[in-house]
C-alpha cells in the first residue's frame, strides 16, 4: 500500500474498472424533502427517487466513448492519475457504501498481487466475452461478470 500513490497507471486501471463494470446499477432509495425542479420538471416533496449510478458512470457527455475500457482517461499529460468525481460505484453522500475504503484497498492489493506473480492470457481458442453493460443483463440489483476462461502463468523471476 505504501507504493499505491506512485502507481498511477494501476490506479487508473482500477478506477476505470470500477467505472465501466458498474456492479450496482442504482443507489438506495431517496425521498425529496422539498419540491425540486429538474430539467423543466417539478419533483414534488416526498417523492421517492432511485439514483442511477450507471447513468452517471456511463454518461457520454462526461466520458467520451463510455463503453470502451480506457484507463488513460484518468491520466494527465504527465501520466499522473486523477480520480474523477463521476466514478461513483460506492454511491455518495450520507448513504455511500461504508465498505468503500476496504474494497478499494482490497482490489488494489488483489490486482497488484496477481500481476506481480502471474501473466494473464485468454485460454487457447477462447474468445473473451464482452464486458459491455448491455451484453450482461441481470435480474438482480448486483451485476455479475460474465464467465472468463483465462490462463495464469507464473512469471519468471
Amino acid at each position: 500500500m505504501t507504493h499505491r500513490e506512485d502507481l498511477h497507471y494501476t490506479n487508473a486501471v482500477l478506477h476505470e474498472s470500477l467505472r465501466i463494470s458498474c456492479v450496482v446499477y442504482n443507489s438506495l432509495l431517496h425521498r425529496t424533502n422539498a419540491n425540486i425542479s429538474v430539467g423543466g420538471y417539478t419533483i414534488p416533496k416526498g417523492a421517492i427517487l432511485i439514483p442511477s449510478l450507471m447513468n452517471v458512470m456511463l454518461d457520454s457527455n462526461h466520458f467520451p466513448n463510455p463503453h470502451v475500457f480506457d484507463p488513460n482517461r484518468f491520466l494527465d499529460a504527465n501520466n499522473e492519475f486523477h480520480a474523477d468525481d463521476h466514478v461513483i460505484p460506492f454511491a455518495l453522500g450520507k448513504r455511500y457504501c461504508l465498505g468503500q475504503s476496504l474494497a478499494e484497498k482490497s482490489l488494489f492489493l488483489f490486482l497488484t498481487g496477481i500481476l506481480s506473480k502471474f501473466d494473464i492470457n485468454a485460454a487457447p481458442n477462447q474468445i473473451l466475452p464482452s464486458y459491455n453493460i448491455f451484453d450482461t443483463p441481470t435480474a438482480t440489483i448486483v451485476r455479475a461478470p460474465p464467465k472468463y476462461d483465462i490462463l495464469l502463468t507464473t512469471r519468471a523471476d
